[in-house]
């Protein structure tokens, strides 16, 4: 039979003393539901509990989001702890700073920051970036450019610790003597799917501007039939204008639409190679740009 260590027991009924006091308090505040049938009460108590085994495993900004839902959707007396918890975690929440350059020690600004696998930023920030303390590896990654990694322990509160890294020139065209692009990159533009909904737009439009239009011709021919002229009834007149006027503001939107959908199918573009050469002249130098 499993055993309960005097830590986890205080922790264990800790848990069932909140949880019930908050089932307490919010089958006051509404007497038509259940409290374990709110949503905000399961939020609550949910945003709670995990929050304490986040805290305890060490990943604290996992920890924070969750006390921030606790602090919102918790009755003020649950609250005030979350928002207590919430300033402790983040005290102990560890940032790093980002310093990325070529093997030229030029700043490098466009990379892909991976912590342990994970996706981080898409870019090199300029400011501090809370991460959970403990051992990780940096992987930084640009187009054309092998990866570098960098392996760090940050400890709990550690501020702005500084991650150095160092980006070899990519491929595609570094300042120089001479740099060529390689193979023309090859870009694709438009949406598929707004293309097929414009599409269905436009033939739609088109097909209710002919039945307008025959539906015109019809009414009109009934009238000349009735020998009216020009005594016809002016509400029979203006009812076959209206219908003309409508399918050609429908023809109007069906060949937008359609050309809208021409626009929109995904093409490939591709780009010209060129090449970068510095070509000496008798006053200095010109740079040279050959496609």
């Amino acid at each position: 039979m499993p055993t309960f260590q005097p830590a986890n027991r205080t922790r264990y009924l800790a848990s069932a003393f909140f949880v019930a006091s908050l089932l307490g308090s919010l089958a006051g505040m509404s007497q038509r539901a259940n409290a374990a049938d709110d949503p905000r009460a399961a939020r609550c108590v949910a945003a709670y509990e995990q929050a304490q085994r986040e805290r305890r495993e060490g990943k604290l900004t996992a920890a924070q989001e969750l006390l921030r839902t606790c602090t919102q959707e918790c009755p003020a007396r649950f609250s005030r702890d979350c928002q207590r918890w919430q300033s402790e975690v983040e005290a102990a929440i560890p940032t790093v700073r980002f310093r990325v350059a070529d093997d030229r020690g030029r700043k490098v600004e466009y990379a892909r920051i991976l912590v342990d696998g994970i996706l981080l930023r898409n870019e090199i920030p300029e400011g501090p970036v809370a991460v959970d303390p403990g051992e990780h590896e940096f992987r930084f990654e640009r187009i054309g450019s092998p990866p570098a990694t960098v392996k760090v322990t940050l400890k709990p509160g550690e501020r702005d610790r500084e991650i150095a890294a160092s980006i070899a020139p990519s491929s595609e065209g570094e300042p120089g003597l001479s740099s060529s692009s390689g193979e023309s990159p090859r870009t694709e533009s438009g949406s598929r799917p707004l293309a097929y909904t414009f599409g269905i737009v436009g033939i739609a439009a088109l097909a209710t501007s002919g039945v307008l239009l025959v539906k015109g011709h019809m009414d009109r021919s009934d009238l000349v039939s009735q020998n009216c002229e020009p005594r016809c009834n002016p509400d029979d007149v203006d009812s076959i204008r209206t219908l003309w006027w409508l399918s050609a503001a429908s023809a109007g939107i069906g060949v937008v639409s359609l050309g809208l959908a021409y626009w929109q199918w995904p093409r490939v573009h591709t780009s010209p190679k060129t090449t970068v050469s510095l070509v000496p002249l008798p006053g200095g130098l010109a740079i040279r740009g050959e496609m």
